[in-house]
């Protein structure tokens, strides 16, 4: 793809989020289009490009916890070799019943990032969550970046292409 070789020349780490394991799951979690698909076909290119770090990006969700194998699926499916699954940010405007998870479902989502991590996929957890949930060094280790770290610059896209938002090291 004549796009994805003009952004190996300035891009060695990208992000992209995917929620939903399926077009309707994506949809809803989203509350938006479902852009599931073409999000795939462009991590599988992604994946396979000369950039250094494609990584994959999920807020932990009931459909998440529900559904790992199939989230993992996806990841083992496409290539990609980083993923992390964030605490969800529930505020008085965002309250998605989706998101509102529980100890034992991080702890179940964690068991999962661990058993990936057998198969060569870096897992990490974003959003802070306190070292006490587990006393488990292994599910602790998950809380810390494991080399997924954001870099200096950032450039953020929405799906259809327009710029959202850029820093840089001077921010």
């Amino acid at each position: 793809n004549k796009s994805i070789k003009e952004i190996e020349k300035y891009l060695d780490n990208i992000l992209v989020s995917i929620q939903g394991y399926n077009s309707s799951s994506e949809e809803n979690l989203t509350q938006g289009g479902s852009f599931l698909k073409g999000k795939m076909k462009n991590l599988a290119r992604l994946a396979r490009s000369k950039i250094d770090t494609v990584r994959v990006s999920t807020i932990i969700s009931k459909t998440l916890v529900n559904n790992l194998d199939a989230y993992g699926l996806i990841l083992t499916t496409l290539g990609i070799r980083k993923w992390i699954a964030n605490r969800p940010m529930v505020t008085k405007t965002n309250t998605h019943k989706e998101y509102a998870i529980s100890k034992k479902d991080i702890l179940k989502v964690m068991d999962y990032m661990l058993k990936l991590q057998k198969i060569g996929i870096t897992t990490n957890l974003g959003n802070a969550l306190p070292f006490c949930i587990t006393k488990d060094l292994k599910k602790i280790s998950l809380l810390t970046s494991n080399g997924a770290t954001e870099g200096y610059e950032r450039v953020i896209y929405d799906v259809k292409g327009c710029l959202l938002y850029t820093s840089d090291a001077a921010d």
